[in-house]
């Protein structure tokens, strides 16, 4: 399958969707341990499977470049082990202070993301930007507009016999 053809230096086909700062537990029994960070689900349903995320923290040292790892979360009607939601494919790494775009297949009409943080984190923020512009496979289309183009010519030479016949 060829790559999608998107533009994505346009601003408006873009928009913030979620923005989140989450901190890790200290511990009760002794202040300088805490918790590793939950793993991160977002509330907010995405439609399109381009975004883009930028994970940052203020208490993240100066040679950490790994941030964790992003995975897609679809809605299926499997039920039975506590939620409907379920964990489509591989997860994709997630960098610390940059943004990476990311494009996860179409296989549902929307769905989440799940945010796994190594545990030495004491701090993540994170924000997500949806991707609106089109998205359209160029091949695909190609090959639509071909496949209708000679649709119409075929019929257009049946027609043609038909009539050439003197029926």
């Amino acid at each position: 399958m060829a790559q999608p053809v998107i533009d994505l230096s346009n601003s408006s086909n873009w928009e913030l969707i979620w923005e989140k700062l989450t901190k890790a537990q200290t511990s009760p029994t002794d202040s300088g341990r805490y918790f590793p960070i939950p793993t991160i689900e977002m509330p907010i349903q995405l439609e399109s499977p381009i975004f883009a995320v930028l994970a940052e923290s203020e208490k993240a040292r100066s040679t950490w470049k790994f941030a964790g790892n992003v995975s897609q979360l679809i809605q299926t009607g499997i039920i039975g082990f506590g939620t409907n939601d379920v964990q489509f494919e591989a997860s994709k790494k997630l960098w610390l202070n940059r943004v990476t775009i990311y494009n996860f297949p179409k296989i549902s009409t929307s769905f989440s993301l799940k945010f796994d943080i190594p545990y030495w984190y004491e701090e993540i923020s994170l924000t997500v930007w949806e991707y609106l512009g089109s998205y359209g496979d160029s091949v695909e289309e190609l090959i639509e507009q071909i496949r209708d183009n000679e649709l119409a010519r075929i019929e257009q030479k049946v027609d043609d016999i038909a009539t050439y016949g003197g029926n």
